[in-house]
């Protein structure tokens, strides 16, 4: 699934210059392929394959995503279903004998420092070299997450994006985890030097008989896409023989809604973990698509099943979300550093169905820190009413509220009251939002004695499931006066690394905050506070800003001064909201680095 790595609001300018590659068929933002990468010495096969093709605009291919790929590790460390998935997935599809397949992202586990990379790509290949088909990879947010993961892209598996003809047909590969979409959940867009590439590989296939396009994220939904350019890439799309938009990343099938004769479908994983309501696309999968010349259609394929690509009920699946909103809780839990969590909950649920609803509410705890009385409990509701129980809610520390929450289980009738299904979400937290007081006369010293206005907004875990606060927990805080933004960042962290903030792949331990289309990284090194400025030329050392770091027992604090004629273009005045993106770096920990990453609105009082 796709990784929160850092949530920020910074739109980071960094833009690859690629030059499109125009050889055996295909073109390429690379130079000269090396024989050796992956999609190169495939395309080689795919044109081989062409050559002696005797039906014109006829033909076969696979569609699979999210393999995740786990690394050779010693035995007992890695499910052993998680190889066998994907092995046994590309011995099947030697059954089915396609022209080729494609794999549109998340192919390794990823997030790794670069041997370890290495270490994964061996496995993948390994397995792909079993294909009796040409075998065409795409990244995803896995693959690539940093620069040194998109230098070993390049080097093991070739460009980052490209496109090659087949059958009368024009493929495309896009690529969907650029640099200025670093991290996950920052702005997700297709960068002017792709968007540029991608106009002219159009209008030199404009007269194919079909263009297909790949991608790992799944742009075209509208509200999981921050701030995507997607709008921009369909209306070229469409000027063109665009039939079908290939995507993956969310573990989940969905035929998802035609625009403009232009298909759009979302894969699920074919090899990883899925959700548990295979009702709306929570399986396993691969795509075995059809092409008779202008006419596409696909089948849905779970191991030792056919499905039809009309499988998933758009509308049922429409339905079950808004029933999510059904279910509402009281109080939420506070974002704030240290608040302490309500002592009793109380769920509503909401019936719209014309038939009595009698079921009841069930909880499931993310750890064992949470205690919720009674575990379930009934509850009827009449029809077109709704109804509430109440629960006590205990928790051994207040801390453990940055992290995944309880979740409350529900069966619903859907469908007019015909169908039965469970509904389940998560225990509500209450928006990310926190006031900018005026600042007192200020001393930059990493004491925080004048912060006592200000509360702190907690840096919440990006793999919250296998998360510890004792290991890694933090909030931040932000005053303002006539001059400087001020920034305080408390992280407690169970040894502290000084920070390298130039290199993205070991930034050591860190606090990076965006602001206003800006990068900042507030860091420790020899002691002392560093502060660093993003830019199209890395991180530099940004002398215009004052900064104090001090590290206690396991807390370090981060005090900065930011002037606001930098960050602001008109200065800003009581009642402005600001965006700030927060995230925080931890090195040391047993499965390598960890992250913590918040996306809040400030209030200027």
């Amino acid at each position: 699934m796709k990784r929160s790595l850092v949530i920020t609001l910074v739109v980071l300018l960094a833009m690859a210059l690629l030059a499109s590659l125009a050889t055996a068929g295909a073109t390429a933002t690379a130079a000269a392929p090396a024989p050796e990468k992956s999609v190169e010495k495939e395309l080689a096969k795919l044109k081989a394959l062409a050559a002696g093709k005797k039906k014109a605009d006829s033909f076969r291919f696979i569609v699979l995503s999210d393999v995740h790929t786990p690394p050779h590790t010693p035995a007992g460390q890695t499910p052993p279903e998680q190889l066998a998935n994907f092995s046994n997935l590309v011995e099947e599809i030697n059954l089915l004998k396609p022209d080729f397949v494609i794999g549109t992202g998340d192919l390794i586990h990823g997030y790794a420092k670069p041997e370890t990379l290495n270490e994964e790509w061996d496995t993948y290949l390994g397995i792909v070299a079993n294909s009796k088909q040409p075998f065409l990879s795409v990244e995803g947010n896995h693959d690539i997450f940093d620069k040194p993961a998109e230098q070993v892209w390049q080097e093991r598996m070739g460009p980052l994006y490209y496109s090659f003809d087949y059958a009368g047909s024009h493929f495309i590969c896009l690529d969907s985890v650029e640099s200025q979409n670093w991290p996950d959940d920052g702005p997700q867009t297709i960068g002017a030097g792709q968007l540029a590439w991608l106009k002219a590989d159009l209008e030199a296939h404009k007269k194919a008989k079909n263009i297909f396009v790949f991608m790992h994220k799944p742009y075209f939904v509208e509200d999981r896409a921050a701030a995507s350019n997607w709008p921009e890439v369909h209306k070229l799309l469409r000027q063109y023989p665009t039939r079908v938009v290939f995507a993956g990343h969310y573990h989940q099938y969905r035929k998802y809604d035609t625009v403009d004769g232009i298909e759009q479908v979302i894969n699920s994983t074919s090899g990883s973990d899925t959700g548990n309501t295979p009702q709306i696309g929570d399986f396993r999968d691969y795509l075995l698509v059809e092409v008779n010349g202008a006419k596409v259609d696909w089948l849905v394929i779970r191991p030792g099943s056919i499905f039809s690509s009309d499988l998933i009920d758009q509308a049922l699946y429409r339905e079950l979300e808004a029933s999510q909103k059904q279910i509402t809780f009281s109080p939420q839990i506070e974002p704030f550093a240290y608040a302490k969590p309500p002592q009793s909950i109380t769920v509503t649920v909401e019936n719209p169905s014309a038939a009595e609803v009698d079921s009841e509410i069930t909880w499931q705890m993310p750890n064992p820190a949470w205690r919720i009385t009674p575990q379930s409990a009934p509850i009827k509701i009449a029809a077109n009413g709704k109804a509430s129980a109440q629960f006590n809610l205990q928790l051994t520390d207040a801390r453990w509220t940055a992290g995944m929450l309880p979740r409350a289980t529900v069966n619903m009738l859907l469908r007019q009251g015909t169908r039965r299904m469970p509904v389940d979400t998560e225990l509500t937290r209450a928006a990310d939002a926190m006031d900018c007081p005026r600042a007192p006369a200020m001393k930059i010293d990493g004491k925080l004695s004048e912060w006592k206005t200000a509360r702190a907004v907690m840096v919440r875990p990006e793999e919250a499931d296998n998360w510890n606060p004792d290991n890694f927990y933090g909030g931040i805080r932000v005053m303002w006066d006539g001059k400087w933004l001020y920034i305080a960042g408390e992280i407690q962290d169970d040894k502290a690394i000084d920070a390298n903030p130039t290199n993205d792949n070991a930034p050591g331990d860190m606090l990076g905050v965006g602001i206003a289309g800006k990068d900042y990284r507030l860091g420790m090194q020899g002691g002392k506070g560093v502060i660093y400025l993003g830019g199209n030329d890395g991180y530099k050392p940004y002398p215009a800003a004052q900064i104090a770091a001090t590290h206690k027992g396991n807390v370090t604090v981060y005090e900065a001064a930011l002037p606001l004629s930098v960050i602001f273009k008109d200065a800003p005045k009581v009642g402005d909201k600001v965006e700030i993106g927060v995230y925080a770096s931890d090195q040391d920990g047993p499965a390598g680095a960890a992250w913590m990453g918040t996306a809040t609105t400030a209030m200027m009082k």
